[in-house]
């Protein structure tokens, strides 16, 4: 999603459009009601209406909404809605293209706002069935993520379009093909993961298309990138060709305000001209700096294994807690011995502690540390790397 405009400036436009006067006392933000929270929903294509609804705050003069989406939408937007009689407040938005959406309400009171959190929703848009299915929405992987280590397993998601029997899963890269996944039987996300031996490092375009009872396809996602890279590979080789090249200059350039760690090379957090340097110099020496941490992201609560415990080598479960509006997270067990590092992707869970199992471990020290994964591309920090051993 691209950034959010100043809201102070609108909260001002719009108080002084709604005649309110400032006043010392504090009110509560709303309470967001529809969409829910990881809410999914069926559209038609544009143009199409969805009602958003928040409970009234009943000292309020009036509310600023604020409403994200993928790029297709467009720009962010803010609307000042003026305050309601009954007990919720609506305002209805036009022309949603398919991706995950972030909308939140203030409630105003004279020149002060008082902000709700976050809320996100993916939308679907499209007709279903009989040949003519509409693309999926992807929630996982993020648009041009990248991953280190030497060997990894991918979780791929994204949501459930109804009338489909299945879905195309293709990949173009090092390891190109096309893999089929049923429609599950039930729930709202489809879900398919894969694993990519030490050989198929390298970047990868990769898209997902529904089909039918007669297995024709529909339409299908728009293309989304990732790399798989060595953790001993060379940061500023952005193209993973193995040398210096125009591909390395073109995709730093891409990334330049995205967050991306390719492109903070220098780990200071922040993309400059210094690591502009570093690439064209391509001298960067020193460990694989760390994502730059996106602004208002956190990096998720380990719980377990905890700093310096003793597990056993078999089914070792790592738990932490989800961080709210992720929709997965990507999990590193890392090794004194970069060729045996892990990296696994999580989808979200639905309630409760998000956790997965690695089957076994070889018995030695190691540290592990976690991500979270937002729609549009949003990438959070990474937790701290909590040591812990494996012994028999």
């Amino acid at each position: 999603m691209k950034p959010t405009p100043c809201l102070i400036c609108f909260v001002l436009a719009a108080c002084a459009s709604m005649g309110a006067t400032p006043a010392a006392m504090a009110i509560s933000p709303p309470g967001l009601v529809s969409p829910s929270n990881g809410e999914i929903l069926q559209l038609s294509a544009p143009p199409n209406t969805l009602t958003l609804v928040w409970g009234k705050v009943a000292d309020a003069t009036g509310y600023l909404v604020t409403l994200e989406g993928p790029e297709s939408f467009g720009d962010p937007i803010t609307i000042p809605v003026e305050q309601a009689a009954g007990n919720q407040v609506s305002q209805n938005v036009n022309n949603f293209t398919t991706g995950i959406y972030s909308w939140k309400v203030a409630s105003l009171l004279g020149n002060q706002a008082f902000e709700s959190a976050p809320s996100f929703f993916t939308v679907q848009t499209g007709q279903s069935g009989g040949g003519n299915l509409p693309a999926p929405a992807i929630l996982l992987l993020p648009d041009r993520t990248t991953l280190r280590g030497d060997s990894w397993t991918v979780h791929f998601q994204w949501t459930r379009v109804n009338g489909a029997k299945g879905y195309r899963l293709s990949f173009e890269g090092p390891l190109s093909g096309s893999f089929q996944v049923p429609q599950p039987s039930g729930g709202s996300t489809v879900v398919s993961e894969r694993g990519f031996p030490p050989a198929a490092a390298g970047r990868y375009v990769w898209s997902v298309t529904p089909y039918d009872n007669q297995d024709l396809l529909g339409e299908g996602t728009e293309p989304r990138e990732f790399i798989l890279t060595p953790v001993d590979g060379q940061p500023w080789d952005l193209d993973e060709s193995q040398l210096p090249s125009p591909g390395d200059i073109f995709l730093f350039s891409s990334r330049w305000m995205e967050g991306f760690s390719v492109a903070d090379l220098d780990s200071d957090g922040e993309t400059d001209a210094i690591d502009l340097l570093s690439l064209l110099q391509t001298t960067l020496q020193g460990p694989v700096p760390d994502p730059t941490p996106i602004p208002g992201l956190t990096a998720p609560v380990q719980i377990q294994p905890s700093t310096n415990t003793t597990v056993s080598p078999n089914n070792v479960e790592f738990i932490w807690q989800p961080i709210v509006g992720a929709v997965g997270y990507e999990l590193n067990i890392l090794d004194s011995n970069p060729n045996s590092n892990i990296v696994k992707i999580i989808e979200q869970p639905g309630s409760g502690t998000a956790s997965t199992t690695i089957g076994y471990l070889p018995p030695r020290p190691r540290k592990w540390r976690i991500r979270a994964f937002f729609g549009a591309g949003g990438t959070g920090p990474y937790s701290h790397s909590i040591p812990f051993n494996v012994a028999n």
